[in-house]
Parts: C-alpha cells; sequence; structure tokens
C-alpha cells in the first residue's frame, strides 16, 4: 500500500482502494469472523523510522511528527474502509507505552472485533519507561506478534508485492515463488541472505517471515499473499499458492492438526485437585470461617500454575509415544488421561520450587506463585501438587502390575529431578564446571521427565521392549536438547517472549551449556573479571543490566551460541534417530516434529 524510495513517501490509493473493497467481499461472505487489521507501519515515515531502527538516535519533534504522518495514513486507510460500508474503530498505540499492557490493549481489540467493529491498527514511535524516556519503534510486525500468540489459533495473511521468492522478482525474471516455508526453507533464506538477489526481498521480508514463523509454529494459519492471492485465500488457499500468488508459513503441520485437548487434560486436573480431603478437614475441625479463608486460599495456590496452561509438551508425548506403538491408532486419550496429568502435575510442581529456588518473579506471562501468596504458601503448594502426582497414577485403570511399573518411572524421575536441581543451585557457586558436569545436570533436572512421558505412553500403549527403549532414547535425547535451547533463550532470547531481561541466566550465575563454553575460551584476565563483577563487586545483590550486557557481549563473542546450537542439534537429531524403530505413522511424524520445534524456537 505504501511506496518509498530513499525518504520519498506516498500512497497509493487505488491499491488501497482495491485492498479494502476485497476485504468487505471477505467480510459479506463471512460475517461472523473476528477481524483485525494492521496496516504498513513504518514506510510512510520511512526516513524516521529507519533512524529508530538503526540508531535509536530521535528527538521529542520526530516522535510528534511521525505519529501525525501515521494518523493521516490511518485516516485515508478508514475513508476507503468505510466507503465499503465497513464498521471501523481506528486505534493508536499510547505515546507513553508500557509492554505489559500489551494483554489488556490486545483484549480490547478482540473485544472490539467480537462486537462487529473493525480494529484499524499500525505501528508507532512510542515513548517507554519514566516521563522524558526512550524513544522506541513499535512495528506493525510487533503488534501482529502480540494479537495472533494472545488469539487462539488465529489466520493471518499478509499483503505484499510479491510472494516469498528464491531471488528478487524486480531483478531476476527466473526467480520462483516459494510455495511452502518449512523450517528448514526459513533456515536457509536466513543463512543465505547474502546471496546476490536474495536479500533484496526476502531480506526485507526477513523480520515478517520471523513472526509468521512463530505464530505458525504456535499454531496459526500464517501467508504472504499478493493483492491477487489475497482475493482468494480464504475460499481457496491452495488454488492461490499453486497459481504462485501466494507463500504459506508451514512450521508443524502434523503437530497442530493432532488431536490431543489440552482442556481435557486441565478439566482432570481441576478434578485431581479440586478433591474431597480439604472440605473433609475443615468439617471434623468445626468448618470456622478462618480456616475456610485459609483452605480457599491454598486451593486457588494448588490450581494456580497448572490453570495458566503453557505448552503440556510432556502430556503430548506420552499420547504420542502412546499411539505411536498401538497397533491401530486411536484418536481416544481416556486411557491414559491420567497419565498424562500425572507428567503435567510433576512439571508444575518442579515449576514452583523452581522459581522460588531462583526468585523469578513471571511464569507463563503472571507473577510467579511466591510472588502471589508467599513462600511458605508456594511451597505447600508445591508439596500437595507432588501428592496429587501419585493420585493420577491410581487412577489409572490397568492391572497391578503396570501401574507398580509406571509409579516406580515416576518415582525416579523426581529422584533424579530433585538431584539435578540440587546441583544446579550447587554450580551457581562454583567457577569451575565442565561440559559433562552440565550434562548430568540437565539429565535429571530436565530429561528425565521427558525420558518418563515417552517411556510411560510406551507402556500404556503396550509397546515391544525395543519400542520402549526407543521411545525412552528419544525422550531423553530431546530433552537434554531442549534445556540447551532454553539455555540460550536464557542468555539472548527476546525478553518479551521469555519474561526474563537478556542475561538473566548470567544474573542468577547458572552455569548453562553456552555460559561454560564460553568461560572455556576466554582468556583468564577477561575471565577472572566477569568472576569479579559476580562474586565479589555484586555478591549480594543484582548486577546492573548494562554490566550484564557486557557479559552476555562477551559470552556471545566466544561462539559460544552457535556451538549450543550445534550441540542441541545434535541431541534432537539422535531424538529422532531412536525413532527410526517405530512403524511409520502420524504419532511418529507428531514425535518428530516436536523434537524440531524445540529446536526451531531459536529461529
Amino acid at each position: 500500500m505504501i511506496t518509498d524510495k530513499y525518504g520519498e513517501c506516498r500512497v497509493n490509493e487505488d491499491n488501497i482502494e482495491r485492498i479494502c473493497k476485497l476485504i468487505s467481499r471477505f467480510k459479506a461472505n463471512n460475517p461472523d469472523s473476528n477481524l483485525i487489521i494492521v496496516h504498513g507501519a513504518g514506510s510512510y515515515a520511512h526516513p524516521l523510522m529507519a533512524k529508530a531502527e538503526e540508531t535509536r538516535d530521535l528527538e521529542y519533534g520526530d516522535l510528534i511528527g511521525v505519529r501525525g504522518q501515521m494518523r493521516e495514513l490511518q485516516n485515508i486507510i478508514q475513508k476507503s474502509l468505510e466507503k465499503e460500508n465497513l464498521s471501523v474503530a481506528p486505534e493508536t498505540l499510547p505515546i507513553h507505552f508500557e509492554p505489559r499492557n500489551w494483554k489488556y490493549m490486545v483484549e480490547d481489540w478482540k473485544r472490539l472485533s467480537a462486537l462487529g467493529k473493525i480494529p484499524l491498527l499500525h505501528g508507532n514511535l512510542v515513548l517507554t519507561g519514566d516521563v522524558g524516556g526512550r524513544i522506541v519503534k513499535i512495528s506493525g510486525d510487533d503488534i501482529v506478534k502480540q494479537i495472533g500468540f494472545r488469539w487462539k489459533r488465529p489466520m493471518i495473511v499478509l499483503i505484499s508485492k510479491h510472494p516469498v521468492c528464491s531471488k528478487d522478482p524486480d531483478k531476476f525474471p527466473d526467480a520462483k515463488p516459494i510455495k511452502d516455508v518449512t523450517p528448514a526453507v526459513f533456515e536457509s533464506i536466513r543463512d543465505n541472505l547474502t546471496m546476490p538477489g536474495y536479500r533484496d526481498t526476502t531480506g526485507a521480508m526477513l523480520k515478517k517471515l520471523e513472526v509468521l514463523k512463530e505464530l505458525s509454529r504456535a499454531g496459526a494459519s500464517a501467508y504472504v499473499v499478493t493483492p491477487d492471492g489475497f482475493e482468494n485465500i480464504f475460499s481457496d488457499p491452495e488454488a492461490v499458492l499453486e497459481s504462485g500468488e501466494g507463500t504459506r508459513i508451514v512450521m508443524f503441520p502434523e503437530l497442530h492438526k493432532f488431536k490431543f485437548s489440552n482442556e481435557r487434560v486441565i478439566y482432570f486436573l481441576e478434578e485431581i485437585l479440586d478433591d474431597n480431603y480439604i472440605t473433609e478437614f475443615l468439617k471434623e475441625n468445626g468448618g470456622h470461617d478462618v480456616l475456610k479463608k485459609i483452605s480457599r486460599k491454598f486451593k486457588s495456590s494448588c490450581i494456580e500454575y497448572p490453570k495458566r496452561g503453557g505448552k503440556a509438551l510432556r502430556p503430548l508425548i506420552l499420547i504420542a509415544s502412546y499411539r505411536a506403538v498401538l497397533d491401530k491408532e486411536s484418536e481416544n486419550i481416556s486411557h491414559v488421561l491420567p497419565a498424562m496429568v500425572a507428567v503435567e502435575l510433576l512439571h508444575n510442581f518442579s515449576l514452583v520450587h523452581d522459581d522460588l529456588m531462583d526468585d523469578d518473579e513471571v511464569r507463563r506471562g503472571s507473577l510467579t506463585l511466591h510472588k502471589i501468596y508467599g513462600d511458605d504458601i508456594a511451597i505447600l503448594a508445591g508439596d500437595l501438587l507432588l501428592t496429587k502426582v501419585v493420585d493420577a497414577i491410581l487412577k489409572l485403570n490397568i492391572e497391578p502390575e503396570r501401574k507398580e511399573l509406571i509409579l516406580n518411572k515416576i518415582i525416579r524421575t523426581l529422584t533424579d529431578l530433585s538431584v539435578g536441581q540440587s546441583i544446579d543451585v550447587g554450580f551457581e557457586r562454583e567457577q569451575d564446571v565442565s561440559i559433562d558436569d552440565y550434562i548430568a545436570m540437565v539429565t535429571g533436572k530436565t530429561a528425565r521427565l521427558f525420558e518418563a512421558s515417552a517411556e510411560i505412553g510406551a507402556v500404556l500403549g503396550d509397546g515391544s521392549e525395543s519400542e520402549i527403549k526407543a521411545l525412552r532414547d528419544y525422550g531423553l535425547a530431546l530433552g537434554i536438547g531442549f534445556q540447551m535451547i532454553d539455555d540460550v533463550l536464557g542468555l539472548v532470547g527476546d525478553p518479551e517472549m521469555t519474561g526474563k531481561p537478556v542475561g538473566s541466566d548470567v544474573q542468577e550465575r547458572k552455569k548453562t551449556y553456552p555460559i561454560i563454553y564460553a568461560l572455556s575460551k576466554l582468556d583468564d584476565k577477561t575471565k577472572n573479571g566477569i568472576f569479579r563483577t559476580l562474586y565479589i563487586e555484586y555478591a549480594d545483590k543484582d548486577v546492573p543490566q548494562e554490566k550484564l550486557d557486557e557479559i552476555t557481549e562477551l559470552i556471545e563473542n566466544t561462539g559460544a551460541i552457535e556451538e549450543t546450537k550445534k550441540a542441541a542439534r545434535g541431541y534432537i537429531g539422535e531424538a529422532k534417530d531412536a525413532l527410526k524403530v517405530l512403524k511409520e505413522s502420524t504419532a511418529r511424524k507428531v514425535l518428530e516434529q516436536t523434537a524440531d520445534s524445540a529446536y526451531y524456537r531459536l529461529i
């Protein structure tokens, strides 16, 4: 919709009108659909927005100028939409912006959309922090990302002059449209942007592809289409892709189609946790008001983490492993539901105590349990979650011998998890930790629960000895690779997505794979300087963010991030190789794509 060349900006109103007509046609054909429009943000005020991206060297007058230009553009688009009899709700990011407000803004936009209004949004320059704070750019891509993650499985359509192509179509007539951007294709695009003709189009598209890739990984349908392709993308997406007028971003299709209801797991979790023990205790002791008040608080704290959801990765691995060894695949999960709940409860128990030990403030987008209810209640809530793990296993409708086998596996897993966690805490006070030490720690802390989830699924599915071993090996290798990826995210991950600032693992004095690797490569003077900062200058207090940034940069410069990714790829490759023993099936593909999704959180 916008054309910009070296600072010369103009609005292509013909294109705007054409796309608004297509939107109107779509809305007429799909009257019950909820629609949000995010229009181009940076291009209209190109010089200043580019300056915001590259230098951050902006003045208050720049901020006001850009916001004025964006209002003018929004007005043009609004009039064009209203001309098509569409009800539009123009929205603008507040000038004083706080990231924590994303949740409430998206909820407001969703509410407007449900009422038949079409929120019309765009990126902008905003002030963050205190009054007179830093001027930053919030792009249209940032808005799309926030909406996508907070809206259950949306359809995201990016309208572009071209679909994603192998080269710049304007310069290379032989450029071929890319029909599907898979994880491997995305990584290839990112790694080959230095190729002549590749950077021109695909490079400019990369950030948008990164957003669409993340949303696709979370279950959204994501497309890049031309204006011609947009007309039919909702009614016949396959025809648009075949015609070369669109590109589909497909990260893990089998994983998203897998019949697995997280809602049923949550429902059973609530059933397990909302038992009569506390009620009976109150009856036996008079049911006084003060006891009722305390018990309500305690029950709320116990259900808090499980009800927040999360990836439910361990129950997914369990049900996929169960189906992978069945003679005939079944979509019924009733037989294994108690076991799925057991591994998720065990995971949540570990999170409650882990957050308390690390004094973390955020978990799954909200305050950690100990920050809400206090340390004492958090410890007790974690303990109750652990008792409910056993309760869930006892509800399995299987013969006593297999139930005992599964219970023993859970007990061994809990033991290894506790030992691994204690080693992780001990590492924080040690300066000389090896990679082998690290592997031993993450095997207990993280990988054993992945291993147990896969093995229990195979046992419940009556898998053969070789199948059970294959899935046990799969879970163990995946768990180690998964933790390595978490280590990278804990060092350089997007704070908006991880909930932690850059360098959070350095702040907590963790000995993660990239940190251990970097320390082995740094010279003694640099290494001693890092230790002096962490263990002497700031021994009993938080390290300032600027110091964390310096240490993180030193770690990155050793090649630690790439080395960690390489090691993670190796373990995830081992996990997928272990599955070769299993017959071909949808469930096996889900397990393979679960392993891939663990790695591709990074790209």
